[in-house]
């Protein structure tokens, strides 16, 4: 029988040291290596080649893959488009794509990260099982690229969902408010939305969320709404003070 030499929290361990070297050298040695702990590693500190190379040398020795196999690689930053669309067709090749969130909303995040909305909202559409994760990537991402509407609009169908809001959602939708050429695009609209969304938030107690009020100070401050924002940062210390 074989035993397993040495666990997935030493492989992440050892992971951290600058030289993967003695990782890898662990990793080859157990007979069914932990291989999240190293790809997770090889994504952050690599080109995408190594933890791409590592996932194709994983799958081809006959390990199943699982729900987050495909998650470390996808989050990767340095992770171009080509090595992308591999990935997701490995992922439709394995039957995970529809079989759980995570590798799909990693993919739906990827997409979406790299600009490829289309692709993005036909995956979106795909997935039958959304968690608000899968919402706040879309969320997120439409608002870092400047699509204020479209941002908006994915939030109202949130609220629509049964899946409630969570605070980065709000910390999501807040930020399409902040940047100014979405300022600039929907100003007037954005204005009236800022205050619904303000009110919303005191209705889900999202504003007991430190992050929360710094993103909705940040917006108001972008429209010169001092007293707000004065009030805001004064809650903000009230609960502050009440979590120590």
């Amino acid at each position: 029988m074989q035993v397993q030499v040495c666990s997935p929290k030493t492989i992440s361990r050892v992971a951290i040291i600058p030289t993967y070297y003695f990782a890898r050298k662990l990793f080859d040695q157990i007979p069914q290596p932990p291989f999240r702990s190293l790809s997770t590693f090889y994504a952050k500190q690599n080109p995408p080649d190594d933890a791409f190379s590592l996932l194709r040398w994983t799958l081809a020795s006959g390990t199943r893959p699982t729900s987050f196999t495909f998650v470390p690689v996808l989050s990767s930053a340095l992770l171009d488009l080509r090595h992308g669309i591999q990935l997701h067709s490995l992922i439709l090749k394995t039957g995970l794509l529809y079989a759980e969130p995570f590798s799909s909303t990693a993919l739906l995040n990827f997409l979406a990260r790299n600009g490829h909305f289309d692709d993005a909202l036909k995956l979106f559409d795909e997935i039958p099982y959304k968690t608000v994760v899968t919402w706040n990537s879309l969320i997120s991402r439409f608002s870092q690229h400047g699509f204020a509407k479209n941002a908006i609009f994915m939030f109202r169908d949130l609220l629509r969902s049964d899946i409630r809001p969570s605070e980065c959602s709000f910390i999501g939708i807040l930020s399409a408010f902040s940047s100014s050429e979405n300022l600039e695009n929907c100003s007037l609209c954005c204005f009236k939305l800022e205050f619904q969304m303000h009110g919303l938030m005191i209705k889900t107690s999202m504003d007991s969320y430190i992050v929360v009020l710094n993103a909705l100070m940040n917006v108001y401050s972008n429209w010169s709404s001092v007293c707000v924002v004065e009030r805001l940062f004064n809650k903000s210390t009230v609960v502050r003070l009440r979590r120590r």
